[in-house]
């Protein structure tokens, strides 16, 4: 997790990281294959498109705690 919570080149080097954790940079390369397993597998149960009414609830819910969503131009939102 922490190769994808870094920015930068050298925060996020496998040998930095296998340093700081006190493992081998192979260990660390198959750690982050294990991630992205694990993370894909959940891929059909989290990701989904939504419908329009959805988009039309999550849109109110947003526009009643004070935000506006693209407020330049309501006939973009529509479908938002």
């Amino acid at each position: 997790m922490k190769r994808f919570g870094t920015e930068g080149s050298t925060a996020n080097n496998i040998a930095t990281i296998a340093r700081h954790f006190g493992y081998g940079a192979g260990t660390i390369l198959l750690y982050t294959k294990r991630m992205i397993i694990a993370l894909m597998s959940l891929w059909r149960d989290v990701m989904s498109w939504k419908s329009k009414r959805e988009k039309r609830e999550m849109r109110n819910r947003i526009r009643e705690k004070g935000f506006e969503i693209f407020p330049i131009s309501t006939s973009l939102t529509e479908d938002f």
